[in-house]
């Protein structure tokens, strides 16, 4: 037996989340985030879409995304492509953790992002949200400083900037939807420092500079666009495209001086949708989805150190690794 719900976005809006489609999915019942549960966004718009999800028994990879029926995740395994959907351009996100249909090869869970098309008012919303240190609590006791902990994993900044307005071109005919967001999750890491010594070619050890703690930062801005066209009483016509610039969380730890890693960037991911849905009878429903997507991204040095071509060193010692290997490029 089948069971359907529906959550309302105003019930979704009140939840701390980050407005990630499988953070999304991981608030539902039955299913459970193979990584670690998003809580108030702290962990960013990730490239990869978000964790893996679970239900019944299934793998983490049997995970599939789609849009408009169609599948924008890895072909491989159907994992969340590069890639994290700006929710504002969907009208409706359906969770299905069980009777998939005969197209879909993989028995996880399958998500489906249902675009918004526009109508005939013209209409528009607005979504801000920002949080710092100074309003996040610290369970960090002189206890733990006595035992050796000197500093805790802290938010820097998070916010969320994400307007969209649609409306008619031509009434009953012609509609555009549009919306933008520019969002980040920096957050400082225990324990880890910038190398005083970084950049130096003279220097081979760690100098911490107390006074700047090493932060991740994952800045993620997108636009899209989308057109619907009623050609005829039977045939809808629409296009889509969405750029993203985006660069993924560097892997700075307590064991990882900042210069030490490396950062990757996503410039220009560009998608184009297209759609074209005919209902000839009452049983009969034809449906074409073009989907085209092109992802260019590179690795590197992170921003303000020059190219020395100096090797990663990792101290015996603490094992904390230092310097850049700024061959990667």
């Amino acid at each position: 037996m089948l069971f359907r719900s529906v959550v309302r976005n105003d019930m979704f809006d009140a939840l701390p989340n980050d407005r990630v489609p499988g953070y999304m999915a991981g608030l539902m019942p039955g299913i459970t985030n193979s990584g670690t549960q998003e809580v108030g966004g702290s962990q960013g718009n990730s490239a990869t879409g978000g964790p893996g999800m679970v239900s019944h028994g299934s793998r983490s990879t049997d995970i599939r995304t789609m849009a408009s029926n169609v599948s924008i995740g890895s072909p491989e395994n159907g994992g969340s492509g590069q890639g994290v959907p700006n929710l504002m351009m969907y009208q409706e996100v359906t969770i299905d953790t069980a009777g998939a249909s005969a197209e879909n090869d993989l028995g996880g869970v399958t998500l489906n992002l249902i675009p918004r098309d526009g109508g005939n008012n013209y209409a528009g919303s607005f979504i801000f949200a920002y949080a710092n240190s100074g309003m996040q609590g610290s369970n960090v006791t002189q206890e733990l400083r006595d035992r050796g902990l000197g500093t805790a994993n802290t938010i820097k900044r998070i916010y969320d900037i994400n307007p969209g307005f649609g409306g008619p071109i031509k009434r009953d005919t012609l509609w555009f939807f549009t919306t933008y967001r520019d969002t980040s999750a920096d957050n400082t890491i225990g324990g880890m420092f910038f190398n005083k010594n970084a950049g130096n070619p003279a220097a081979y050890t760690y100098e911490p500079d107390t006074s700047r703690p090493a932060f991740t930062t994952n800045p993620w801005k997108t636009g899209s666009v989308r057109t619907t066209w009623q050609a005829t009483r039977k045939n809808k016509l629409a296009f889509g495209y969405n750029q993203v610039e985006a660069t993924r969380p560097p892997v700075i730890t307590a064991t990882a001086a900042p210069e030490s890693v490396q950062v990757q960037k996503f410039r220009h991911d560009r998608t184009f949708l297209g759609e074209w849905t005919a209902p000839l009878t009452n049983r009969v429903l034809i449906e074409s989805v073009l989907y085209h997507r092109t992802l260019p991204s590179f690795s590197g040095r992170p921003e303000g150190l020059p190219a020395l071509g100096l090797s990663k060193i990792t101290e015996q010692a603490d094992r904390k690794s230092t310097r850049l290997n700024s061959s990667h490029t």
